[in-house]
């Protein structure tokens, strides 16, 4: 499948072409099924099976990084950016691993 990137993306980083092409897998592990999606298309140099794999193994040190940082802070909620825009991220970063990736992985 192609993608088109931004005009923003582009601006930022001048090599990005105007579409990419994506590879989405679903794999079943357990009994679940998981979706994945890379711009490593080539199943010879990077098996589906090995990239559902890696995912899972990110997404536990993604969920064991963040149970350490909540409980360095006591689990409360501490914004290190004075700007909007940097909060608003923040405030994206904390919720998005409970909100959005949850129900994907």
């Amino acid at each position: 499948m192609l993608l088109m990137t931004s005009p923003q993306a582009r601006k930022k980083w001048l090599p990005l072409p105007v579409t990419v092409k994506v590879h989405f897998l679903i794999r079943y592990v357990n009994g679940k099924e998981r979706q994945v999606s890379t711009s490593m298309v080539d199943p010879m140099r990077c098996p589906g099976a090995d990239i559902v794999d890696l995912c899972g193994r990110r997404w536990e040190i993604e969920l064991g990084y963040q149970e350490m940082t909540q409980s360095l802070q006591q689990h409360r909620l501490t914004l290190h950016n004075k700007k909007m825009a940097g909060i608003q991220q923040a405030l994206w970063v904390c919720c998005w691993p409970t909100t959005c990736c949850t129900a994907r992985w």
